[in-house]
């Protein structure tokens, strides 16, 4: 009997013992939290970087990671703070090139990477977005120069300024000369002053090749413009 009352005391005083121990370890974990996860800018010009930086805070007692970023396409671009002392608040700015997305609405997502033990909080999701104004309408906005070796390839580009951003071209000129030549024409269609180029194909061999068409314009707010043209002759 006297054993039982023994064992039974040693057990009281170990268990009570754990209990303290534990009440005085608090478990050490990051917690990631981000108050605004959606930024939306302002209207921009087509061609315009836009940049923003997501505030990230560590309401945790532990330190937070941002192990990776991931970005929706190849115009998205991301840097940010990889360590978050507990407490703390590190920051992941985000670039986002605006060229090509003039007249639409442009939306990036982007996913954040943590280690958070929480589902939840493990993956956080960011978005950029905002409308993007149009400087002028290209057509088509890349020129394809695709045919036969001996054959005339050709491509014609309509070149539309916006009533908003009235410009004239000055000078029109190629990256690699040796690969296209391009002749512009003055239109005149009521009030607002409008172009056309006509891009020739001078290789005459096989072979691929990637250039740009270079228009220098009178314009402060877009003194030059770039046209893509991609050569596939056969």
């Amino acid at each position: 009997m006297k054993m039982k009352r023994f064992c039974m005391v040693i057990f009281l005083i170990l268990a009570a013992g754990t209990l303290c121990f534990g009440a005085g370890e608090e478990a050490k974990t990051p917690l990631a939290f981000v108050a605004q996860a959606v930024h939306e800018f302002e209207p921009v010009l087509d061609g315009d970087e836009v940049i923003h930086s997501f505030a990230v805070q560590n309401r945790g007692n532990a330190e937070l990671r941002i192990e990776r970023v991931q970005t929706s396409c190849g115009c998205t671009t991301a840097s940010y703070t990889n360590q978050i002392p507990a407490g703390g608040e590190g920051k992941v700015e985000i670039k986002v090139n605006t060229a090509g997305y003039g007249g639409r609405k442009l939306s990036k997502n982007i996913t954040v990477f943590t280690n958070d033990p929480d589902p939840a909080r493990r993956q956080i999701g960011l978005t950029i977005q905002g409308n993007v104004k149009k400087f002028v309408t290209i057509s088509p906005n890349r020129v394809r120069m695709t045919g036969q070796v001996g054959n005339e390839i050709k491509s014609k580009v309509s070149i539309v300024p916006q009533p908003e951003y009235p410009f004239r071209i000055l000078e029109v000129k190629t990256e690699k000369p040796d690969n296209i030549r391009v002749e512009l024409e003055t239109l005149q269609k009521e009030a607002a002053m409008q172009y056309l180029l006509t891009v020739v194909n001078l290789k005459q061999s096989r072979i691929r090749y990637a250039d740009n068409i270079i228009l220098k314009t009178d314009s402060s707010v877009r003194p030059e413009i770039k046209i893509n043209v991609y050569g596939d002759i056969f």
